[in-house]
């Protein structure tokens, strides 16, 4: 989602602050100092959602889910990495490669990374980046304007045994599309304009983008699109067969960002929502089941709010991992007094 879809937290009393981003001033360090982001820092490093919650340095209980590890990720890849000092922010969505063992994390700035998350016993513990590239137009031209927008992931030929032959079918906003790109960020083929995603608000397009094994696509709309009910936005499969009325979470705002499949349910889909109503921000994670269209059965797994104590950011992505686990990554805006975290949690519930 872009920056200006995303008041950041106290920018309304920095006059300016677009010209503050990602720079280290004094000013802004005495700032990143007092509410404890990292400023200009290059490494990955711990990191907690817990804020005003911790036990002993640990987030608290949430029933539903487990925690297992979660990084602030630096505003550039570090210089002795294999993305030497390319930039990393505005993460919106993320999907695992089971033949590339690898990551990707896409940025609505135009930018493609092939990463690996490090464990540790079980606990995330670090990212390393493979590579990074820019997505391109067909002349071979880094993407920008309103093309640029990227917000949603799916992989082609990613678990077919074959080594090399990875595709990325993204989702774009504000140029409502999806285009299929190679692991270098060239297109291929034509832009796919599905016919549900047209009526979509400028900056509230095709936010959620999953494969489901029966199904296949399934892609959904990160607001109520124009004409459509208050608080109840879209689902549809790509193939154009089926579409779902999904219904946002009561908070305030509450968009749809992204969903995964649902660990061994074929029709069930794991959907995060962010709320942000200043000064509250609210992360929502449900439950969610594919019925007989346009009907879903959703329950919440945990609703997550600033008020009450949480260390939260504007959560935009999630993917699920061959063990079961999940990985939630927030978009920072490039921004630096938001954070890009990468969360990892385990379901607990059936």
């Amino acid at each position: 989602m872009p920056a200006n879809r995303w008041p950041t937290i106290l920018t309304s009393s920095l006059t300016g602050r677009r010209h503050l981003r990602n720079r280290c001033t004094v000013l802004l360090g005495l700032v990143l100092l007092l509410w404890g982001l990292p400023g200009c820092a290059h490494q990955a490093r711990s990191a907690s959602l817990a804020g005003t919650n911790a036990v002993d340095g640990h987030p608290p209980p949430v029933p539903g889910i487990e925690f297992c590890g979660s990084l602030e990720l630096p505003d550039h890849w570090p210089s002795h990495s294999a993305a030497a000092a390319q930039p990393l922010g505005g993460l919106s969505a993320l999907v695992w490669d089971e033949d590339e063992q690898s990551l990707w994390l896409v940025s609505d700035r135009g930018r493609l990374h092939q990463t690996l998350p490090v464990y540790d016993d079980g606990q995330l513990v670090d990212l390393v980046v493979v590579a990074s590239h820019t997505l391109k137009d067909s002349s071979g031209q880094p993407l920008s304007g309103s093309n640029v927008d990227a917000e949603s992931l799916v992989l082609d030929d990613a678990w077919d045994g074959e080594r090399g032959n990875t595709a990325l079918l993204i989702g774009f906003e504000r140029d409502h599309r999806l285009q299929q790109f190679n692991t270098q960020g060239y297109p291929i083929g034509d832009a796919l304009r599905p016919g549900p995603a047209q009526s979509a608000t400028r900056n509230a397009g095709m936010e959620a983008m999953t494969r489901l094994p029966d199904l296949d696509i399934i892609v959904g709309l990160e607001s109520p699109p124009d004409g459509g009910k208050a608080k109840v936005t879209r689902l549809f499969s790509l193939d154009g067969k089926h579409h779902w009325d999904y219904p946002l979470a009561p908070a305030t705002n509450s968009a749809l960002t992204d969903m995964a499949p649902w660990p061994g349910s074929p029709d069930t889909l794991v959907t995060l929502e962010r709320a942000w109503a200043p000064p509250r921000l609210t992360i929502t994670l449900k439950r969610t089941e594919l019925l007989t269209p346009p009907h879903v059965s959703t329950t919440t797994v945990f609703s997550l709010s600033s008020a009450d104590g949480w260390r939260l950011d504007n959560m935009e992505g999630l993917a699920a991992m061959p063990d079961g686990s999940l990985l939630m990554v927030s978009d920072n805006n490039f921004s630096a007094l938001q954070r890009t975290l990468l969360t990892c949690l385990r379901l607990t519930q059936d």
